[in-house]
């Protein structure tokens, strides 16, 4: 279901999120969009600290009910990287319709057809991972294995990654917490990382 919430003043009028109080929540059903969950809050502004918790835990009660987009008239700062951060998409918006509402999730489906991962990302199945390493570099040079990896590995609980690499990268072997079968394919290696298991 696509849902979208909309941060307000006063519960009706559309502002800056800064000046905001409410978030209103949109989910389209059967073709058209319908006021879903509101709730209201108070944003801590009297430290950088306290405005993050405070936007943090708006985030939080959104990710609780499904939605990853959030507009409004101007979101930006830290309360933008604490939204950027938990992976929502962001939309400046003027006014609250139908058409508005489309026409964002037009631009999100656009851009997820286009874009190139730049970390793994889970499968169908849960725990298994997939990185193309060699597309990413491609399309980002800029980036490196361990950029792309190496967060990943350290912190994620996966069991399996899939990596397309032109060769599996020196750190992956030589850091001895990883078991690699590597294959070739179409002129490049796939190499299937899991965790080693502790021994009794």
């Amino acid at each position: 279901m696509k849902k979208i919430a909309i941060y307000l003043k006063n519960r009706e009028e559309l502002c800056p999120f800064s000046e905001s109080d409410s978030v209103q929540i949109y989910e389209k059903n059967d073709g058209a969009w319908a006021a879903g969950g509101r709730f209201d809050y108070k944003l801590d502004l009297g430290s950088l600290v306290n405005l993050r918790k405070s936007v943090s835990k708006i985030a939080d009660s959104l990710k609780e009910a499904d939605c990853n987009v959030i507009s409004g008239k101007n979101l930006s700062g830290a309360a933008y990287t604490v939204f950027d951060t938990a992976g929502f998409h962001i939309f400046d918006i003027e006014s609250c319709d139908e058409s508005v509402f489309d026409g964002v999730f037009s631009e999100i489906e656009t851009a997820a057809a286009s874009a190139v991962s730049v970390t793994p990302r889970e499968t169908e199945t849960p725990g298994v991972f997939f990185l193309d390493l060699v597309e990413l570099q491609r399309e980002k040079p800029e980036i490196t294995s361990k950029m792309a990896l190496k967060n990943f590995l350290d912190t994620e609980i996966f069991s399996e990654l899939s990596l397309v690499c032109a060769h599996v990268p020196p750190w992956i072997i030589n850091d001895g917490r990883f078991d690699i079968k590597s294959s070739n394919s179409n002129n490049n290696v796939l190499a299937v990382i899991t965790k080693k298991q502790c021994e009794d």
